[in-house]
């Protein structure tokens, strides 16, 4: 079953995203060797749906950027920065 066809909040839904993130990173993982950029952007959105659904990814990920809050100055920028 596709995972937006399900109701939001769905442990089911939940479960078949964060498999789908998992997927899309791994493959983005394995073309990355691959000439061009193709492999960074699958892995940035496998993170992505793996951050959005997964409460201990967005944990390790906390985690990590309290670590190392220099990794991630750029990726705050991003965040904080307005948008006319």
């Amino acid at each position: 079953m596709i995972a937006w066809m399900l109701p939001p909040g769905s442990p089911l839904r939940r479960r078949a995203l964060v498999i789908g993130g998992w997927t899309i990173l791994a493959l983005g993982v394995v073309i990355s060797p691959v000439p061009g950029p193709g492999g960074i952007p699958l892995i940035l959105l496998g993170g992505a749906i793996l951050l959005r659904n997964s409460p201990a990814s967005r944990r390790s990920f906390v985690r990590l950027k309290r670590r190392r809050p220099q990794w991630f100055g750029w990726l705050e920028r991003l965040r904080r920065r307005r948008r006319p």
